[in-house]
Order: C-alpha cells, then sequence, then structure tokens
C-alpha cells in the first residue's frame, strides 16, 4: 500500500505514523528512527511533499531525537527523564497537598505510578501526553519539570516545574536556564509556555525574572477540587531569548552557555 493516498489526505497522515509508532512500541527507538528513514526514502523527493506532509515527518524526526533520552548537567545538578527508581519522590509529591495547590491538581497519569513512570521513560514526545523530568541535586531527586501540551508541528510546549519539599537555593532557576537551553538550541523548539496559578505569586516572579513574557490571564481558566482557578500565561521564544541581554549574560554566567552565537 502506498504510504500517501492523494485521494484522502487524513489517511496519509495517520499511515506513516502508526507504522512509526508501531515501531516503536515492538523494536523501540532504534527501529522507529530506521522506519522513519525508510519513509522518508519511499517518498524520494520531499520538495513535492505539503507543508502539511514536511511538519508531519519533521514532528517525529524531532520526537526521535535521542537527546529526549539525554542528561543534562552542570555541576552539581543535573535533568533527566522521570524512572520508576523515582516513584518514592513522586508518591510524597502526589501526596503534597499544598504543592498539588500550587503545581497542579493531577500529574496527567492514569492508573498505577510505578506502571505511568515506566511509561514515562518510553514516551514519545508530541504523541504520548505530558512527559515528566527529574531534578538532581547531590545525587538526590529535589524537584521534577513536566512538558504537557507538546506540539512538535507548531514547535511548542507547555512547561512547568515544581519543587514539593524544601528548594536548595538557587537550584530552580539554574535548572530551568539549563532546560530551557536544551529545549531551544539541542531538541529544538521554538516557543516555551507556562500557566500560573494567579495566587503563585512566587511562580509569577519567577517567570518573569526567567526572561518569559507575561501573554495574558485567564480568568476561571480550571476546575480544581477547591473551585475555579484563574492563570496567568507566561511565554518565551528563541527570539525573544535572544533579544534579551540580560537573559544572555545570566545563561552565560550561571550554566556557561553562549546563546549569542544562535543569532
Amino acid at each position: 500500500m502506498e504510504i500517501f493516498d492523494s485521494s484522502n489526505e487524513s489517511h496519509k497522515v495517520v499511515d506513516y505514523e502508526a507504522q512509526i509508532i508501531q515501531a516503536l512500541k515492538t523494536g523501540g527507538i532504534k527501529s522507529a528512527r530506521n522506519t522513519l528513514s525508510n519513509i522518508q526514502d519511499q517518498l524520494g523527493n520531499l520538495q513535492a511533499l505539503t507543508y502539511r506532509q514536511k511538519t508531519g515527518l519533521n514532528a517525529f524526526k524531532i520526537a526521535l531525537n535521542e537527546s529526549w533520552w539525554s542528561t543534562i548537567k552542570h555541576g552539581a545538578v543535573s535533568i533527566r527523564r522521570s524512572a520508576v527508581s523515582d516513584l518514592h519522590f513522586f508518591s510524597n509529591a502526589y501526596e503534597n497537598p499544598s504543592f498539588r495547590n500550587l503545581f497542579g491538581e493531577s500529574f496527567g497519569w492514569k492508573g498505577e505510578l510505578s506502571k505511568a513512570l515506566e511509561n514515562n521513560q518510553k514516551a514519545l514526545a508530541g504523541f504520548s501526553g505530558t512527559i515528566f523530568f527529574s531534578i538532581i541535586f547531590q545525587d538526590s531527586v529535589k524537584g521534577l519539570i513536566s512538558l504537557s501540551q507538546i506540539d512538535l508541528h507548531n514547535l511548542k510546549s507547555e512547561f512547568a516545574i515544581g519543587f514539593p519539599n524544601e528548594r536548595p537555593q538557587g537550584i530552580a532557576h539554574k535548572a530551568c536556564l539549563l532546560f530551557f537551553d536544551y529545549y531551544f538550541w539541542i531538541i529544538g523548539l521554538n516557543k516555551i509556555y507556562t500557566l500560573v496559578y494567579s495566587e503563585n505569586r512566587w511562580s509569577s516572579r519567577n517567570s518573569e525574572k526567567l526572561g518569559l513574557l507575561r501573554e495574558g490571564f485567564i480568568k476561571d481558566y480550571l476546575r480544581t477540587e477547591r473551585g475555579f482557578k484563574s492563570v496567568e500565561i507566561f511565554g518565551l521564544t528563541r527570539s525573544e531569548a535572544l533579544e534579551n541581554r540580560k537573559l544572555l549574560s545570566t545563561v552565560w554566567r550561571r550554566i556557561n552557555r553562549d546563546w549569542s552565537r544562535f543569532h
């Protein structure tokens, strides 16, 4: 069967997506990458594809970037994909009502937590829901980062960071800078944004300190166990990051990365 059926555009997308997802399930990342490569070879001249077809293939190329499973490290701080070994940390975080009230009522998983963390290790960005990353400081899990609403066609995602217990001084700021560096320049996404509960002034202030711009306010955006919650929206694009001299200086000082070379 042809990979692309010219009579049905929606079928075109489902067909190669299904092949890559099936290869991922049965043979892992390497098999999925080989399947993507074979599909591209069968398509021949990529210039003949529609914009939607090109962005669809590019989305899989980004999703299968091995860097999604890499560990980001600078000094005593590292960030990696959350795993079953983090079960105790996540259990405590989920049972912490004050943390849940600020981070979110639901962590996005379904069913048994250990199984959810196992699936998190295999999750394909943009096709598997929220992905969690653990923040390690001095060999101990201290916090978490989540990427949700990952849109690899439009190169954007919602970002959240949280520390259920005591937060080591300066770690949250450094972890965010490390993750933004990874997100923009290694993975290659264009925009990151965060939704902050309006009463969470700490997160609002720190979003602005990180260079994120306040993009709006939505009243009664989420319905929770304690009623409706309003949110502030903060966002940052690659071009905005490169135009922010203060942010460029901070990135160089704190994680020794020169973003100006990406101009």
